[in-house]
C-alpha cells in the first residue's frame, strides 16, 4: 500500500494539471457554443458577420485568461494521500491529522485521548 501511495503522491501534479486543462477546454466549449447562439452587442457592433467566428474565440480566449485557474502546486500542498489502518496504536496516537479528523467527526475530543493515555500508562 505504502508503494502505490508514494506512486498516486508523486502522480497527483499531473492529475490535478490534466484535470485543470480539461476544465479549460470544457469552458472554452461550452462559451464558443453561448456566444456564437448569442453573440455580445461588442461583437456585432465591431465586426461584420464573416469575422464573428474569428471575434467570438478571440473574446472567449480573453475571458479564460481572466479566469484565475488554481496552482496545481498549491492544491498539491493541500492534498496527500495516506492510509490510517483501523486497529490504531499507540504510535497513531501522536498522529495530529488522525486526531483531528478523530476530532472532527466526534469519535474522540482531546480531553477523551488524554484520559485514555492515562489509562494505557496505568495498565503497563
Amino acid at each position: 500500500i505504502d508503494v502505490k501511495l508514494k506512486k498516486w503522491n508523486s502522480m497527483l501534479p499531473q492529475i490535478l494539471n490534466g484535470e485543470i486543462l480539461r476544465c479549460k477546454e470544457n469552458i472554452r466549449i461550452e462559451a464558443l457554443t453561448f456566444f456564437q447562439q448569442n453573440i455580445p452587442e461588442h461583437i456585432e457592433e465591431m465586426y461584420n458577420k464573416a469575422n464573428y467566428t474569428e471575434a467570438i474565440k478571440d473574446f472567449v480566449e480573453s475571458i479564460l485568461h481572466s479566469i484565475s485557474f488554481p496552482n496545481h502546486e498549491n492544491l498539491v500542498k493541500s492534498t496527500k494521500l495516506k492510509v490510517n489502518y483501523y486497529d490504531l496504536t499507540w504510535e497513531d496516537f501522536y498522529d495530529n491529522d488522525l486526531l483531528e479528523e478523530l476530532n472532527s467527526h466526534g469519535f474522540m475530543d482531546q480531553e477523551e485521548i488524554v484520559k485514555f493515555k492515562e489509562a494505557f500508562e496505568t495498565r503497563n
